[in-house]
């Protein structure tokens, strides 16, 4: 009998904390938790951060795992060389890392930037689309442009081939 594959499911979570977490960070304190939960087993089996970016991560883990995984996330406590105190929230479990991500929250901006404001120097700014591009003028339409509209052509028309050799 082949061995068995497992689904991979992935736990998106938020870290409350005073700072940001850096990734190594996380990772430690992941694997400090596992050892002491016995969940650091070998290969696809063993939960793996894939995703950690301002307090915001995603966990693989198989599906048989899932319940573990998750308590692995909630039972984390402590973060950082100074130990400060955190919670960890999960948000959702799914089976896709797509709707995984889709569900973190964006991160707040803190209050000490200040918004941006308009320059004002007499220009305005330019719409976009949601591609980037500038929308065309109503009367500028490319398929309403006449024949006599056209720019003129610097370069004379080369003459059609007929098949023939000049003479």
């Amino acid at each position: 009998m082949p061995p068995r594959e497992f689904r991979k499911r992935y736990v998106a979570f938020v870290i409350e904390a005073p700072r940001n977490i850096e990734r190594w960070e996380m990772i430690s304190a992941l694997q400090k938790m596992a050892t002491a939960m016995n969940m650091l087993s070998e290969g696809e089996r063993r939960p793996w951060l894939t995703t950690f970016r301002d307090n915001r991560g995603i966990l693989r883990c198989v599906h048989t795992d899932k319940e573990r995984a998750i308590e692995l996330l909630t039972n984390i406590t402590e973060l950082g060389e100074e130990q400060m105190k955190v919670e960890i929230t999960t948000i959702k479990t799914s089976g896709t890392i797509k709707k995984a991500k889709a569900s973190i929250p964006e991160p707040i901006e803190s209050s000490e930037e200040e918004p941006e404001e308009d320059a004002s120097n007499g220009v305005e700014p330019l719409e976009e689309t949601s591609n980037g591009v500038k929308p065309l003028e109503e009367d500028t339409h490319p398929d309403e442009l006449a024949d006599d509209d056209a720019p003129p052509d610097d370069e004379p028309d080369e003459p059609e081939y007929s098949g023939q050799p000049d003479t």
